[in-house]
């Protein structure tokens, strides 16, 4: 046998030797895998799993009995949050008829702010029936609310509600409504979010939707953050304060 026979001989059965080896050991030979979206506990994001639709029966019932309790709410942060938590409870459907959950009575509380909404929104002699259905406030509200709160400087007066509305989707308006909020824990955040909440840069679409980390108890990814545990991705970018 000559030496090309032999290296040959060698390519072919390498292979063979290897395959064996692999089944004693219990190795599988590697293959290559296509990239995979990451394993989320929902496939919808956050804003799709809340209440956001408000009727105009609510909307009416609200600004003749309930108006001025509810413009004390949305004047701060933790009455908004709440409000925030209240629409997630609702869910998609807008309806308060779980006897487990009672949204209107369990979450709508603390505060006392808090509790002149609850007191509107719970009772069928005021605004119970007309927003059993329905959202109290939306997302543009919430998220004008706290500019004015938090990032007033950011936007001309008079422009957020169309800034708002002219955002291509409700998930946008609910990322940078989420980032103002942020803008409250000083004025580094503030430097940092407030930006975020305008869409300079549009943080909220940094990752792309197929790698895009959604969940039922953490932030989603583009959503502001202050340490891995805050995303559902684990992972909070140190520069930025967002969730990859």
């Amino acid at each position: 046998m000559n030496h090309w026979q032999a290296f040959a001989r060698a390519a072919v059965l390498l292979p063979l030797t290897m395959a064996g080896c692999n089944a004693v050991l219990g190795i599988e030979p590697a293959e290559e895998k296509a990239a995979t979206a990451p394993v989320s506990v929902t496939t919808l994001p956050q804003v799709q799993r809340q209440c956001t639709t408000v009727t105009t029966s609510c909307s009416d019932c609200v600004k003749a009995k309930c108006a001025d309790d509810l413009t004390s709410c949305l004047a701060t942060k933790t009455c908004r949050g709440t409000i925030s938590d209240y629409l997630q409870c609702l869910g998609k459907d807008c309806k308060d008829d779980d006897p487990k959950t009672n949204c209107a009575e369990t979450v709508l509380s603390g505060t006392s702010d808090v509790q002149q909404v609850q007191g509107c929104l719970a009772d069928p002699a005021r605004c119970g029936v007309a927003c059993a259905q329905s959202a109290v406030v939306t997302a543009c509200e919430l998220y004008c609310a706290c500019m004015a709160n938090n990032c007033s400087t950011y936007l001309a007066d008079g422009s957020c509600m169309k800034t708002c509305t002219d955002l291509n989707s409700l998930a946008d308006q609910d990322c940078r409504y989420r980032h103002c909020e942020f803008a409250a824990y000083g004025e580094a955040s503030q430097l940092l979010h407030c930006p975020h909440a305008i869409g300079k840069p549009d943080i909220c679409n940094v990752v792309p939707a197929p790698m895009h980390h959604v969940c039922l108890t953490a932030q989603e990814s583009g959503y502001p953050c202050s340490k891995g545990t805050d995303c559902c991705s684990g992972k909070c970018n140190s520069s930025s304060s967002v969730c990859d």
